[in-house]
């Protein structure tokens, strides 16, 4: 009997000894994979910190040689009186060409800093009309290539709110509506004010978004069905950066689709003056 006993304890012993040891191997295993889980997430780190920099040094970079060009095609598109056929649409392709490098550029920046938070909201009193006709007197050229008619409507109002981040909205919602609308169409532009609040609309005649993109139209390098009717760039950024940038002023943005076209109808909360 003592030696059944006996026998017993041992293999107890035994198996108490191999499960240590198993456990123990488990915990080293685990250990170093925690090592070099923490090595690869620093290395991530780094590669990531790497990129956002690079990103933002060439975006930056760009944006210089880009505004220059853009401000130069803008100044000889005042003088096209002494240019033949051939030269004006030299001028207006060289004109897109640049409003969609400096549009993308712009994006890319806008995106890089919504991600780490470094747009700030920063109010400041503006007249609203005013800002609208600015922002538009750089679609003339744009809206005369494709017979666009770009129009724009609303109160002559003074509102308290960030020129930066509502010029961009502005610019972008725009820039989309005169892509994707086909020619000798229009494009409409309209606000009003109401209580606390800034409503603005950007209406196109292009063919809209499918029912199934609709909830997609905010998402970043989202794809669409509809493609630019003149060869313009897009890079799927556009939208999304409006909608961050709606949301950091506190506002709304909605995105309605039929058959005559686009419209996004974006509200922010403003002092009226």
């Amino acid at each position: 009997m003592m030696a059944w006993i006996l026998i017993v304890a041992t293999l107890l012993v035994a198996g108490a000894i191999l499960l240590y040891l198993y456990f123990r191997k488990i915990l080293a295993r685990s250990r170093r994979f925690e090592a070099e889980l923490k090595h690869s997430q620093e290395a991530l780190y780094l590669m990531r910190a790497e990129r956002e920099e690079l990103a933002a040094l060439m975006s930056h970079d760009l944006k210089g040689p880009f505004n220059r060009l853009f401000a130069l095609v803008q100044l000889f598109s005042f003088s096209q009186e002494n240019l033949n056929d051939e030269q004006r649409d030299y001028l207006s392709r060289m004109h897109q060409v640049s409003a969609d490098g400096l549009g993308m550029i712009k994006n890319l920046l806008d995106y890089r800093r919504l991600s780490i938070s470094e747009l700030k909201f920063q109010p400041e009193q503006l007249d609203f009309a005013i800002l609208v006709a600015t922002l538009l007197k750089q679609y003339r050229l744009l809206g005369e290539r494709k017979r666009i008619a770009i129009g724009a409507k609303g109160d002559r109002v003074s509102v308290v709110t960030d020129r930066t981040l509502m010029t961009r909205i502005l610019d972008n919602l725009v820039s989309n509506a005169v892509k994707f609308s086909p020619e000798e169409k229009q494009v409409a532009i309209s606000w009003e004010s109401s209580g606390g609040s800034l409503t603005v609309k950007v209406q196109d005649q292009g063919p809209g978004f499918l029912p199934e993109e609709l909830p997609l139209s905010f998402k970043p390098f989202a794809r669409y069905s509809a493609k630019p009717t003149a060869g313009e760039s897009t890079n799927g950024l556009g939208l999304h950066v409006t909608y961050k940038m709606v949301e950091r002023m506190g506002g709304t943005i909605i995105c309605e689709s039929s058959a005559e076209g686009a419209l996004f109808s974006v509200t922010i909360p403003v002092q009226v003056n």
